[in-house]
């Protein structure tokens, strides 16, 4: 039997990828998430687990809820190879997968996989429409500037073309997300950024005539709801400067503290220390809700949604790796705050 779904509109849950689980802790996660009635469940591809290999595990042990990487780099693996990963996980989940692409920053895939992070904008119209006519069945070729492909139809049953989730972190990226995706994943924005954001989505649909009501917009709220707030502070300051400083997500945190750049010159440098020391504690408040209970993470879920993001996702991490207890606890804990508000609202009408 489907678990009930969160009362109200949908939440969905990001897995915490630097909490350095096994595949199996994350499963793990994405069943307790199913159960407590999320959504959508997110993967995100960095330096731990596969991808496409997680998704395919959690796709076994689901039944309800919808699976997508939060993301993928357009550069890591050949389009083909791409397509072929996203068609195999919709024939293990019909109707539940859709394909997240990003980027990635230079590391991963210059400085991790050999790739070469070039001309980003054309890459990802051009794979995007590949990915499409691949997950579609269709027999399909490419001779752009960035992408060559021989013909080639997938051979795998298939079930239409999978949905598309753009991850930008920049606004050229976020202009063509609401030209050519399906939905857009915004990440570390804090409040009064989100309707700049948003206004990128809907310039880039109005370029080529959407709706932009078409685009689901999701956000990633960050969030710790448990009794070790301290630890859990310096642990999202870490996070927060970890992908402050590469060039491709930089864009997304000049608003937040006004020191990036010496602490990007600092973390270069090796001095890891003094760059945290860079990051105040209200840049990491502002960005992240902690407290010891999830009144502030629901507090700001509802808040970004307020603010016209369709789909809020709690990203939760724990305050120690390879220990998947606090982001497990915080998943749990939002879901029963979000019931304890329903049962409340109800009271309340029922009185009257």
């Amino acid at each position: 039997m489907d678990a009930p779904l969160l009362p109200g509109p949908p939440v969905g849950v990001a897995m915490p990828v630097q909490d350095e689980l096994s595949a199996p802790g994350y499963v793990e996660l994405a069943v307790l998430a199913e159960r407590e009635g999320y959504d959508t469940c997110f993967f995100g591809e960095i330096a731990g687990g596969e991808a496409m290999v997680v998704l395919g595990a959690m796709a076994q042990v689901t039944n309800r809820i919808r699976l997508a990487p939060g993301i993928v780099s357009i550069y890591t693996r050949g389009p083909v190879l791409t397509g072929m990963g996203f068609a195999s996980l919709a024939s293990l989940a019909p109707g539940r997968i859709a394909m997240g692409l990003g980027t990635g920053s230079h590391m991963i895939v210059e400085g991790w996989n050999g790739g070469e992070l070039r001309a980003p904008l054309q890459t990802m119209r051009e794979l995007v429409a590949l990915l499409r006519g691949i997950t579609a069945g269709e027999r399909v070729s490419a001779d752009g500037p960035e992408i060559t492909v021989a013909p080639y139809r997938i051979q795998i049953p298939t079930h239409g073309p999978l949905p598309v989730i753009l991850g930008p972190f920049n606004p050229k990226m976020t202009q063509l997300a609401g030209e050519i995706a399906d939905g857009v994943l915004i990440a570390w924005a804090p409040l009064e950024e989100i309707p700049d954001r948003i206004a990128l989505v809907h310039e880039g649909a109005a370029r080529v005539g959407r709706d932009p009501r078409e685009i689901e917009i999701s956000m990633y709220v960050h969030g710790y709801a448990g009794p070790r707030v301290e630890e859990a502070v310096e642990r999202f300051r870490r996070l927060i400067l970890e992908y402050a400083v590469r060039p491709t997500h930089r864009a997304a945190f000049v608003g937040s503290f006004p020191e990036i750049d010496r602490a990007t010159e600092l973390w270069n440098a090796g001095r890891r220390r003094d760059a945290l020391a860079l990051v105040p504690d209200e840049a990491v408040h502002r960005l992240v809700p902690i407290s010891e209970d999830a009144a502030p993470t629901v507090d700001r879920l509802e808040a970004v949604r307020a603010l016209g993001i369709d789909l809020p996702v709690l990203y939760p991490q724990s305050v120690e790796r390879s220990d998947g207890r606090s982001s497990a606890g915080t998943i749990a804990a939002v879901a029963a705050e979000y019931r304890r508000r329903a049962s409340v609202a109800l009271g309340g009408l029922t009185r009257t």
